[in-house]
């Protein structure tokens, strides 16, 4: 049986997808990396997932900026989909209650974010 890899290798229509570089073999495919060449980021004090509406630039362009003066503190966004309109009011949240909790959902796997909040700026 040809393995994808040999098939690949003799296809002369997969090169145009990626370079195949003869030198490289199955076997340094599967090689491990070296404990020293593995580096990893530092520990965070902090996760802050928020929920923003469609139109929220402002959240966008600086929320990171603000947050990235915080060593340690990460920010996690998520827009809601489904509002009527910009307006931050009871009718306009309501139609996309589910959306909402979808949005906060999406960010909030394995307990990943110590907090949340909504923002309407």
């Amino acid at each position: 049986a040809t393995s994808l890899w040999q098939a690949q290798r003799r296809t002369p229509e997969s090169s145009r997808f990626a370079p195949v570089d003869p030198e490289v073999t199955p076997d340094h495919i599967q090689m491990r990396l070296a404990r020293d060449d593995i580096g990893f980021s530092p520990l965070r004090r902090a996760a802050l997932a928020v929920v923003q509406v469609p139109t929220d630039f402002n959240m966008d362009s600086e929320a990171a900026l603000l947050i990235a003066k915080f060593p340690g503190v990460e920010l996690r966004m998520q827009k809601i989909t489904g509002l009527g309109t910009d307006l931050c009011t009871p009718e306009s949240f309501l139609p996309a209650r589910k959306n909402i909790r979808d949005a906060a959902m999406a960010l909030t796997p394995n307990d990943y974010c110590n907090v949340a909040g909504l923002a309407c700026t």
